[in-house]
């Protein structure tokens, strides 16, 4: 069971004792009532509030999917909270393991119609009916978009299903005792915070919806509004840029991502209305006459599509049917980048095809301090993965990550791996040496080249000397052609970020431009954290020919 029994008593003891309810807020029959629910959003949603979520599929997720990561994220704060406190031990924690990264931020990206707004309203109820007491901040670029969206969507769910604790009020909150409330707050870009800094409790939701528009002094204060309690972060937009906060924040780990696909939606691939009030079949058609132009070939970086209802047809959209409909943000007429989002996603969503399996490559990123991750990351008969994350910081961890993964490719048939190792800082010697003394790994393999890496070096080391600066450039260059025929499986949450936003710039060297891919300190100081997952992978997807001089080897 994922919460011990405990009497209604009991429970209503425990809660007070957490701080997580005021001691005369609930009878113990009615808390026993919200723990019932209170990780069960599903069942809340259709059984009180009356709606059906329709679920959609992981390359085109739907309303359940959302809601699944809703409350997965819910209930690993739970147990973590529980585990400090001693309540329950690690073996006994069935969705949360220590030092992992929670995703509690819910990041919906989606076409106009699709019911983003209807989503949210429905966790909002969820969230203040079962999590008692809690605060609720609900925010939009202006109050009337508030009141005419968001609130609106709140007060039908509430004619339906009325509220047992508090009053709704029709300036855009609900209020009960002091401590468990839902408020709104215009934030226009420019304006400031500080009215709900310091507003902590021990459940928190933000809700923020028409996200673009929303200024930068609330995504400034959001590390202080989460700093303590159990939070959820629920951003909802059209995604029109990629210069906007709500855009730039999917390359925080802390996020999971959803694509909410407007030709996707039940109504318009059954061309009926399923779910009501939802975008139809005929919106989407109409778009496609606008803003989409018929072509004679696929080209991942230009995002092109077909319908599931005419599959043979080729469209190229324009940029305002990426965010209209498919809510997909498009690419800035000056990005700098190798390897584009659009190529990036057609790469997960491509099946893999055997290619050599005699043939493998396995990139090892390794940390820097104590805030890096080291990563491991294998390329093998068509398709790449991560194979590893580690935040331990000792050579040996290493060493077994690397020996796991070319047991298990060994086993499915490779007999020939490099093996290519960061050799700017980290535990990478030592776990080159502990790798070049195992008698099985030799026994095993015809062939097993180990390669250090040093990312920055120029002159000789890199192989194109007319076109790229120094060698990271160059591997990150090489990758991007490789991901038209690759498939990458289970992306981590932040790698498409790591490849995606990096940017390369012209260097003058004796007097021809070539280019230079942003380096790693740059990166982490405008995003926050380092690029662990793109160097990794980007050291396993590398063509063979790049890496000029062996570590050891041999065959």
């Amino acid at each position: 069971m994922f919460l011990r029994r405990r009497t209604s008593a009991e429970q209503l003891a425990h809660s007070i004792s957490l701080g997580l309810m005021p001691a005369q807020a609930l009878t113990p029959t009615q808390e026993t009532q919200r723990q019932d629910y209170r990780f069960r959003a599903h069942e809340y949603i259709r059984d009180v509030l009356g709606y059906t979520l329709w679920r959609g599929t992981p390359q085109h997720p739907g309303q359940a999917e959302v809601v699944d990561a809703y409350e997965l994220a819910l209930r690993q704060q739970y147990e973590r909270l529980l585990l400090e406190r001693g309540e329950i031990t690690a073996q006994e924690c069935t969705v949360y393991r220590e030092g992992m990264v929670i995703q509690n931020h819910l990041h919906l990206s989606g076409g106009h119609g699709f019911g983003k707004t209807l989503l949210m309203a429905l966790l909002c109820r969820h969230f203040y009916d079962n999590f008692l007491p809690s605060v609720t901040y609900c925010f939009a670029p202006t109050l009337n978009q508030l009141r005419n969206l968001l609130w609106k969507e709140i007060e039908t769910i509430t004619k339906g299903a009325p509220l047992e604790y508090g009053k709704l009020y029709a300036d855009g909150a609900i209020k009960d005792v002091a401590s468990h409330f839902v408020e709104s707050i215009a934030v226009p870009q420019g304006d400031a915070t500080e009215k709900i800094q310091g507003q902590h409790a021990a459940y928190q939701l933000y809700v923020v919806d028409e996200s673009e528009g929303v200024g930068a002094p609330f995504w400034n204060s959001r590390e202080s509004l989460i700093a303590g309690g159990i939070s959820i972060v629920l951003m909802s937009g059209n995604p029109k840029t990629r210069i906007s906060q709500f855009y730039s924040i999917l390359s925080d780990p802390r996020v999971i991502s959803f694509t909410l696909d407007c030709i996707y939606h039940p109504n318009v691939i059954e061309n009926r209305e399923i779910v009501p009030s939802a975008v139809r079949r005929d919106y989407v058609e109409a778009q496609l006459r606008k803003m989409a132009d018929i072509v004679t070939a696929h080209d991942s970086d230009s995002f092109t599509f077909s319908v599931p209802w005419r599959p043979s047809v080729i469209y190229k959209p324009h940029n305002e049917f990426l965010w209209r409909v498919r809510g997909i943000a498009p690419a800035d007429s000056t990005d700098k980048n190798f390897v584009s989002v659009g190529r990036f996603q057609a790469a997960c969503n491509r099946a893999p095809v055997s290619t050599t399996p005699e043939f493998a490559s396995i990139g090892v990123d390794c940390a820097w301090d104590g805030l890096d991750k080291g990563t491991v990351y294998v390329r093998h008969n068509g398709a790449c993965w991560l194979e590893a994350e580690l935040t331990k910081q000792n050579p040996s961890a290493y060493y077994f990550a690397v020996k796991d993964a070319l047991l298990k490719i060994n086993k499915a048939g490779a007999v020939s791996v490099q093996v290519r190792v960061d050799a700017g800082g980290g535990y990478g010697s030592g776990m080159i040496e502990l790798l070049e003394k195992d008698a099985e790994l030799i026994a095993l393999f015809a062939q097993l080249k180990v390669h250090r890496v040093h990312f920055g070096a120029t002159g000789s080391a890199v192989h194109d000397k007319e076109k790229y600066y120094d060698v990271i450039t160059e591997l990150t260059a090489d990758v991007a052609e490789s991901l038209l025929g690759v498939s990458v499986i289970n992306p981590h949450a932040t790698l498409q970020h790591d490849l995606c936003l990096r940017q390369y710039e012209p260097r003058n060297v004796h007097g021809r431009f070539v280019k230079k891919l942003q380096n790693k300190g740059e990166f982490k100081n405008k995003h926050g954290r380092s690029p662990d997952h793109g160097d990794g992978f980007v050291l396993a997807m590398a063509s063979e020919f790049l890496f000029k001089s062996d570590e050891w080897s041999f065959s």
